[in-house]
This record gives C-alpha cells, structure tokens and sequence, in this order.
C-alpha cells in the first residue's frame, strides 16, 4: 500500500463516517481486488444503543463503482471483511486508487471525564506494509475537540518498538477545527497506528446502559431452556434408563441360574464363581473375581494352589491327562488356565502386566456373552445431549444477534449459525458416547471416573463460555464474548442446561429384566452367604456333609468378597479336620495341604498383589 488516509468524522447521534482512500500497487496478474477487514468491538461497558452496526456507503476501484456489499462476517468475533473488487475480473499489475466511505456505530467511548474516540487506522495485517499512513479525526458539529494520542509500534510485543507520530490542528472548509495525524515512518506487518481523541461530555448523547436484570425476556428464555433439559432427562430417563423395580430379597441357598438362553450350548445354567462377580458388579469384574475363578479351577481339578500367609501363595496348572472326566470350564476359566504356567510359580512373581492381561481377558469373555444384560440405549443418549446444547445455542445466538455482541448484522450469519448448530450436535454424540456409562454401583473407581469425566466436560464448557479474562487471555475463544453481563440466574439456568445431560448421562443405562431377576437371585444367594448359621446348614445339609458344603461353596463366597464370613460358619469343622491348624493331616478335597494353606489369606493375597 502506497498511501493510506482515513477520516474519522464523528455526528451526535453515535455514528461515525469513515472514509478510507488507498493508493496499492497490484504485484500479481491474478487479484481481483483487495479486502479491508474492520474491527468492530464495541466499547465496554455494553450499551443497547451502542452495539456496532455496519453499513457500506460508498465502494470504488479507480474512480469506479463496485459492489457495496461484497462483505464476509467471522462468526465469534467482531471481525468483518469488506471485499474492494469486481468479481469474475482481474485486476491489471500497477497503482490503483480504492476508497471505502461506510457508517459504523458504536465506538465512542463514554469515560466519566471526556468521552473518546479510538481508531485503529491501518490494521496490522498488511503483508507489504503500508508506505504512507494518515487519519483526520472530525468533531460533531458544534464539539470542540479535547486532548489527542497517537501510537505507532509492535503490537503483541513485550518489548514495544514505539514511532512518535506528528499531531497537528487543522480547520475544515465547514469551520470545524481537526486533529491530522500523520505517521512518520512506514507501518510494517505486526505494527499498529491507532489514534485517539477527546471531546467533552455531552457532544454525542451516551446511550443506556444494558442491565440483564431487566432483560427478562432472555432470563425466560434460559430458566425455560434449564426446565426443558432436566424435564427431557428426566422423561428419557424413566422411560429407558430406569431400572426395573425389585421386591423384597429373601435368603436363599441355591446356585443361581441363568435364563436358557444364556446357558450355552452345554445347556449349563449355573452361575459360575467369575460369572456371579461379575453379574454383582453391574457387569464389571473385579480382583476379587479372579480369586474366585482360581478357585473354582483348583475345585475342578484344573490346577493346584499351595501357600500360607507367612510366605507366599503360588499356582500351578494341571493336565487332567487324556479320558479324565471332569467339570467342563467357563469361558473366563478357560482364559486364565490358558495364561497360567505350567511350572509351580509364585503369584506375586508373576509380571503384573500379565495379570492386568488375563484381567482383560476375562472381562473381554465375559462381556462378549452377557454385554447385553444392559440397555445402552445410545440414541436416547444422543437426544438427551444435542437436543439441549442446540437449545441453549439457538437462545444465546438469537441473543447475541439481537445485541449486535458479535458484530454487524452480516449477510451470511444463518450459513454459520446453521454450521455452528450441526457443530453442537456432533459434540453433543461425542459426549454421548464419551461419558461413562452407569456400571458399579458399589465401585468407588468407576464412579470416580464418572466424577472426573462430568468435571472435566463442565470445566471445558465453562472455558468456552464464561468470559473470563483468563480465559480471554489464554485461550483467546471465539465464544468469550457469550453472557456478557449475564446474571447469576441467567448463567446458572444457561449452564445448568448443558450440565443435566452430563449428569443424567452416566445413568441413561439401564438393567434388562433378566439382569434384574439374576441380581436378586444373587441378592439372596449373598443374604445366605452371608447370615447362615451352624443350626441352618446342618438343618439344610446331611450329617457329616457340612464341610462339603464349605468347599463346594468357598469360591461363590470369595466372588461376593464373603469368604470371612463363610470361613467362620465352619471354625468347629475346619479345626476338627485340621484346617487352620499346624498338625500334619491328608491333603483338602482340592489338594491344597491341610494346615498351611488358608483360603481367606489367599483371597487376601491375591487382592493386594494383583
């Protein structure tokens, strides 16, 4: 750009003439034009009169016309870019002359002693820089002007590079005296000239102040959006993510049996000690699972587990050899027998990675045959994520529009609200998809993960959002200028519309009928387990059977974190038969050696080390 000269002219109703001429020398064979792109951020505070409004009065390439309302809005910012160019013609290499005379409002500022004019005359992104740069600022009619500065320098600098600028006082042909400022060297990419006048109180009527409180429209719009969005969770909700209601659980001492589809194709219906851990856990097996599938495969003759509490447990897998007849295995009990060595190894030598993997085996097993016990319901999750965050941004964008917060009423803003709207609904799926799903309702880590998921997505929303400076500063969004001087009320309504999906979306899962009837069956099995005394089993079980009784049911008891309990009905047993004692006596029925091993320890063990 070759030259540059702006006149700022100023009128008493709050709007200011710009008229902009630029000498630029085209370098290229194919430009059409150039592009002027105007800051329009209004002056704080934010006053209803005030919000910018943009309108182009005069466009000319050479002395001639071209189109006026060749314009392109940044949606988020108060950026607009105003095109100088003939479409579908190219411009010759060369000097031209291009002027831009339009009206914009809002930028006085209303100070307590003087109001102001600012103007930054160039911009700072000419790529070739601006040669010659100069700005006429012109009082209303009938102000006298007040004090006046000048900046020429870097801008987002630390170290600023400051120019002096030359100031000087001159009379129009209407009488009116102006301030002409004159660049003394030329402006660079990065460099900024801005000017600044005062003139006294008065001159330009200041426009009231917004006040939220009194904008009870936009307050109706957020407590009616907040109401939905908790209405719609709630309604989604009971009508899928509720579970079905349980009556009252009775003790029972039966296996717990799965429906017939679920058996298999052995036709096998009962529960086994992994399967029953991990039905108890809203489909999540745990450690103390994995205690329990080793024991049921030591009952099964699959493998042989020795130790005490003094040293250390150890595990060794056991060819049945060919023709044996025994218990066939489950699908989790075949992956850890697949993992476990066929050397005696001790259990806290094992690498730990190689648990976590036979963990994730066991799950992944699990899950492939009974992941359907849930009602995921993801479509539902969709609705109740998109449906309120297009709520609350077509409020905040009606708005926002109205207030003129983003700028000008630019031609192509349904196009980027529209794009905008579809943006929310994608991320409205995505977090559908990302919040954690309701699965323990006893495990303090996955509710945990739940917490830490619903405070991290608040925390991101709240940074977009909130107009922070902080955020301003660090983030620089281009949705820091949503709720500007909002109430409490409006914000937490705001808020509060996009924060119940996040919250009821952890519980838009619920447990299918047959998931339900399992768990009661558990429920009882567990209330058995756990409340059974000496009278009762022996009334239950034949003379001379009870210990049976004891290891048949040890891993179920271990798989429902019971085993103490259980251990303790059969004391009197267990120290008849020299269990838990140090005298010499045959092997248990699974082979572990009478006296030393303790099943309660190893369940202990395997808890703390794995």
């Amino acid at each position: 750009v070759r030259s540059m000269d702006v006149v700022l002219e100023l009128h008493r109703d709050n709007r200011v003439t710009v008229t902009e001429r630029l000498q630029a020398k085209i370098l290229g064979s194919r430009s059409s034009g150039l592009q002027r792109t105007l800051n329009l951020s209004p002056r704080t505070p934010v006053r209803m009169a005030e919000a910018p409004r943009l309108r182009v009065l005069e466009a000319s390439i050479d002395g001639s016309p071209c189109p006026a309302d060749d314009l392109q809005a940044h949606f988020g910012t108060q950026d607009v870019t105003v095109h100088l160019r003939r479409k579908d013609e190219w411009m010759s290499t060369g000097v031209h002359a291009f002027t831009l005379v339009y009206e914009v409002t809002g930028m006085i500022g209303f100070e307590p002693d003087a109001d102001w004019i600012t103007w930054n005359v160039a911009g700072s992104d000419w790529t070739h820089g601006v040669l010659a740069a100069t700005c006429t600022v012109v009082p209303a009619e009938g102000a006298p002007l007040g004090l006046s500065r000048a900046f020429h320098g870097d801008t987002n600098s630390q170290r600023v590079r400051e120019t002096p600028v030359h100031v000087a006082e001159a009379r129009r042909d209407d009488g009116r005296t102006c301030f002409v400022y004159t660049a003394q060297t030329s402006l660079w990419m990065g460099e900024e000239f801005t000017v600044a006048a005062s003139f006294p109180k008065g001159a330009v009527p200041e426009p009231a102040l917004y006040r939220p409180e009194a904008d009870t429209e936009f307050t109706q719009q957020c407590v009616a959006a907040c109401l939905f969005s908790l209405l719609l969770c709630l309604v989604l909700w009971r009508c899928w993510g509720q579970d079905p209601g349980q009556g009252p659980v009775a003790p029972r001492s039966a296996l717990p049996l799965l429906p017939v589809r679920l058996a298999g194709k052995a036709g096998n219906r009962r529960v086994s000690p992994g399967l029953m851990n991990y039905l108890a856990n809203d489909c999540h097996l745990e450690v103390q699972g994995l205690s329990a599938i080793l024991l049921s495969l030591a009952a099964k003759g699959r493998c042989r587990l020795a130790g005490s509490d003094r040293a250390s447990y150890s595990v060794t897998a056991v060819d049945p050899g060919p023709g044996a007849q025994l218990e066939p295995l489950t699908l989790e009990e075949v992956v850890v027998l697949d993992e476990l060595p066929r050397t005696t190894v001790a259990l806290d030598d094992v690498d730990p990675e190689r648990w976590d993997g036979i963990l994730h085996g066991c799950r992944q097993a699990l899950r492939e045959d009974y992941g359907a016990l849930f009602r995921s319901a993801p479509l539902l999750r969709f609705i109740g994520f998109a449906v309120p965050f297009f709520l609350v941004a077509a409020i905040q964008l009606w708005h926002t529009q109205n207030l003129r917060l983003f700028g000008p009423a630019w031609p192509n803003f349904p196009w980027e609200a529209f794009l905008l709207l579809c943006a929310l609904l994608v991320s409205g799926w995505g977090l559908s998809l990302a919040v954690p799903r309701q699965k323990a309702l006893d495990s303090w880590e996955a509710w945990l993960k739940g917490l830490g998921v619903f405070l991290v997505a608040a925390g991101l929303l709240a940074a977009l959002f909130l107009p922070l400076p902080l955020v301003r500063e660090v983030i620089q969004s281009p949705f820091s200028a949503i709720l500007p001087d909002a109430t409490i009320l409006q914000r937490a309504c705001f808020f509060g519309t996009l924060l119940w999906p996040l919250f009821f979306g952890s519980l838009m899962q619920s447990r299918t009928e047959e998931l339900a009837d399992l768990q009661g069956q558990i429920a009882g099995f567990a209330k058995y387990i756990g409340s059974a005394d000496a009278s009762r089993i022996h009334a239950l079980n034949p003379p001379g059977e009870n210990l049976a009784e004891y290891w048949r049911l040890l891993p179920y008891a271990c798989a429902l974190g019971l085993e103490v309990t259980w251990t303790r009905r059969f004391e009197r047993e267990l120290a008849a038969a020299g269990e838990g004692s140090s005298a010499p006596a045959d092997s248990a029925p699974w082979g572990f050696p009478l006296g030393t091993f303790s099943p309660v320890g190893f369940v202990r063990f395997v808890r703390d080390n794995i």
